[in-house]
């Protein structure tokens, strides 16, 4: 049988140098769904989920840190396989199909991309040791690696069917599933693929807990056991007629639990004490997680994890079930900043289930959601930190004078309108546009007229003014107007569906939709094309000044320009679901979307401490830039010292973490360096602070591998 050999360099990915970086606010521990999940200890536990997430614990469950591996495309997690603490592995895919391949040899400390074009598609992967593993494909292939995944050999399994499941029980003997409920086995470490005896349905879930013994599970209804190996497979009797079983975990040979989908609601989780003869469903409380992984780590606790990043855990062998993940994951809609106080926001949004109204005095460390006595608000705004509007479904406008504490219905004459977006000026004069009509207030909502247009779609849907008088309404037709609104006139150079305007000061303005973004720089008589950005969707855009702009859109897209909108960059952002606004003041950005999700930006230097040092101080200790600078995987950071002191030097990451202490002590006077050994971190932006009686100083690194 020929073998086709394939050999490619290990490389690990190197995130663009963004001063800035997003993390999650309001969601614990993630949004995204979470596709698999496994433990390698009572405490330590990795989950891969889509948006190139990895989750990892160290307290059974507890927290969980968030790792994003995703590149400048967005990627799903599929699958995770550890063979011990250190070594694991994480699989997905790029867009529908291109395999992406990660692996951590430090217990997911870092992260390394590794290029893989053996097979087509990456459908399972199995490892026996850190070197020696297996891969599956849709087309029949299965791929052997003996160095790791630095090299991989091809062979043919005998079918064509796709492969989607592979387990080695030793590291010769292997067992692979294929649709049609295809078996396919091997003796000889994945050299040659014999026929295994058929299974009537497709094994959707699969464990051994011995070469031996195995379990599986899957689709009509269906659970199976082998004795030997998986020679053969006996049919269990299934604790529902009808369902669709998408994993299940055995503890030991009697102790197991299979796990039944539920799309949108609760998970049901069956539990055998007997082998899987006899099944029962024991939870008094269901886990709230439309469910797609189980996993326990001993025989009383226990994970289901799914949609929306629910996570539920049991600790009484499956009886009661309590989520460990935040549970409001209503998508958001908008997000509002005050424009003088940047840790005072609001956020607003809905779906069929119900809508949320939440608010923040911290920045959006903290955010108190509750359900409102409006229904399915689309847009917020402010004018100061106490007077502000919502626009909603169905025409209905509220305003708040108290910060949002309490919300006051103001009649608008629009009932049968979907209000997309609101717009004020000041307490006074503002506008709403919806699916059919402008309307505008010069009495702080207390009264609402309709305006006229000559654009043939009345509506639209978002509105921006950048004064009294000039004004924008973006929609499948855009429209200007100069007169405050009362005209209105069809804006021939807006060249997309406008789902979002914003603008820096009254001559430079963006507006973004279907086609990307456009610019203006003469108020708007004229716009053009960002080509940058030409075949994003976006929904949101910010600015905080003519050259620093932000669009959010699909696929959790996040861009950022600095020049204006010439060029830009995609930030890694952590969602896999659309961003459907975004908000921006200062240093700090925030982005709200699908599943609830809120992150934002923390600008890593001002939350570590600037260079605050008189011109005395400055004299008396000086730190240098370190060198080299990129570098990889060393670097020295030098300082010098006019006067014995006490000397401390701390390196953190983007998120304002200490990720170490490089020196703490009594220091002589002088020049000093430190050398820093980079090889167990990823790459990406650092900063060392040096701290003395003297003040502080901060600078930048920039790791490159």
């Amino acid at each position: 049988m020929k073998s086709l050999i394939l050999v490619f360099m290990l490389v690990l990915f190197s995130f663009p140098a963004l001063p800035q970086t997003f993390h999650w606010q309001n969601l614990n521990p993630v949004a995204n769904d979470i596709n698999d999940i496994q433990f390698v200890d009572a405490v330590t536990g990795f989950a891969v989920c889509s948006g190139g997430i990895i989750l990892k614990t160290t307290d059974a469950g507890t927290t969980w840190k968030c790792t994003d591996v995703s590149t400048a495309v967005p990627c799903t997690l599929k699958k995770v396989f550890f063979t011990d603490n250190l070594f694991g592995w994480a699989i997905g895919t790029v867009s529908t199909s291109t395999p992406f391949f990660v692996r951590t040899t430090n217990g997911g400390t870092a992260w390394t991309v590794v290029p893989f074009t053996a097979l087509t598609s990456l459908q399972a992967v199995c490892y026996r040791s850190h070197t020696l593993g297996w891969a599956v494909s849709s087309n029949g292939k299965i791929a052997k690696t003996t160095d790791g995944g630095t090299t991989w050999v091809v062979k043919e399994s005998g079918v064509t069917n796709a492969l989607y499941g592979i387990y080695f029980t030793s590291d010769l003997v292997g067992i692979a599933f294929a649709t049609g409920g295809l078996v396919r086995k091997t003796t000889d470490g994945g050299d040659t693929w014999a026929t295994g005896t058929p299974i009537q349905y497709d094994i959707s879930a699969f464990q051994f807990l011995s070469p031996s013994l195995g379990f599986g599970a899957g689709g009509s209804a269906n659970l199976y056991k082998t004795t030997d190996g998986g020679t053969s497979w006996i049919v269990m009797t299934s604790p529902s007629s009808s369902a669709t079983y998408v994993d299940l975990h055995f503890v030991n040979e009697n102790l197991g639990f299979v796990l039944r989908d539920a799309a949108t609601s609760s998970a049901s989780v069956y539990r055998t004490t007997d082998g899987g003869t006899t099944w029962t469903k024991p939870a008094m409380t269901s886990p709230q997680v439309g469910g797609i992984c189980l996993h326990f780590i001993n025989e009383t606790t226990g994970f289901v994890c799914g949609r929306k990043g629910q996570i539920s855990k049991t600790s009484d062998i499956g009886v009661n079930w309590t989520s460990t993940s935040t549970t409001m994951t209503t998508p958001i809609k908008d997000i509002f900043f005050d424009k003088t106080n940047e840790k005072l926001g609001w956020a607003v949004g809905f779906d069929n289930g119900g809508s949320t109204y939440g608010k923040t005095t911290d920045g959006g460390k903290n955010w108190a959601f509750k359900t409102p006595s409006f229904s399915k608000p689309y847009a917020v705004y402010f004018v100061n930190s106490n007077y502000g509007w919502i626009s909603t479904d169905m025409g209905g406008i509220y305003k708040t004078t108290n910060a949002g504490e309490t919300w006051v219905y103001q009649e608008a004459g629009a009932q049968y309108d979907h209000m997309y977006d609101i717009f004020f000026i000041d307490t006074l004069t503002g506008w709403t546009v919806g699916s059919n009509r402008v309307i505008k207030t010069t009495d702080g909502g207390t009264t609402w007229t309709t305006q006229l247009s000559a654009v043939s779609n009345a509506g639209g849907n978002c509105i921006y003014f950048i004064d009294a008088n000039h004004g924008f309404k973006g929609s499948s037709t855009n429209g200007y107007t100069t007169d405050g609104g009362t005209t209105w006139q069809n804006l021939s150079s807006f060249s997309i569906i406008g789902n979002t305007i914003t603008f820096a000061n009254n001559q430079i303005g963006w507006a973004a939709g279907s086609g990307g973004v456009i610019k203006t720089t003469d108020a708007g008589l004229t716009w053009k094309q960002c080509t940058g950005l030409s075949n994003a969707y976006c929904f949101g855009l910010a600015c905080t000044d003519t050259s620093n702009v932000w669009a959010a859109g699909t696929n959790g897209g996040i861009w950022r320009s600095t020049d204006g909108g010439t060029t830009w960059a995609r930030v890694p952002a952590l969602l896999s679901g659309e961003f459907a606004t975004i908000a921006a003041r200062g240093s700090n950005v925030w982005a709200g979307g699908a599943n609830g999700a809120i992150v934002s930006t923390i600008d890593a230097f001002s939350a570590i401490g600037g260079d605050f040092r008189n011109s005395a101080q400055r004299k008396s200790l000086e730190l240098n830039q370190n060198f080299p600078n990129p570098f990889n995987p060393t670097t020295t950071i030098s300082f010098s010292l006019t006067e014995p002191q006490t000397v401390t030097l701390t390196l953190f990451n983007q998120l304002g973490e200490t990720v170490t202490v490089l020196l703490s002590g009594e220091m002589t006077r002088g020049e000093h360096a430190v050398k820093w050994d980079a090889s167990a971190y990823p790459s990406g932006i650092y900063f060392y602070r040096l701290s003395t009686k003297n003040g502080t100083s901060v600078k930048k690194l920039m790791l490159l591998k």
